[in-house]
């Protein structure tokens, strides 16, 4: 492998750390979201348990976005490291 070719595997692989910590992150927001949801719902608070929900779908579908970053990212390595 080449110097340019680790100093690219070298900040991919501290990318996919900073990205996994985001999306920890995200994962203790959504979390968050769901216990307030609930206890909304629990207060009889319909509509804004609903509106609490769409902020969930929101956070969840970035989870998923970021997850597929990751796992390009993890491709992209595996390919340096194979020597492609």
């Amino acid at each position: 492998m080449g110097e340019k070719d680790q100093g690219r595997l070298e900040f991919l692989q501290s990318l996919i750390v900073d990205l996994k910590k985001i999306e920890g992150d995200q994962q203790v927001i959504i979390q968050h979201i769901a216990k307030v949801q609930g206890d909304l719902q629990n207060e009889g608070k319909e509509t804004i348990a609903s509106k609490i929900g769409e902020i969930f779908s929101n956070a969840s579908k970035n989870t998923d976005l970021l997850h597929e970053i990751i796992n390009e990212y993890q491709m992209e390595i595996n390919k340096l490291k194979a020597g492609g």
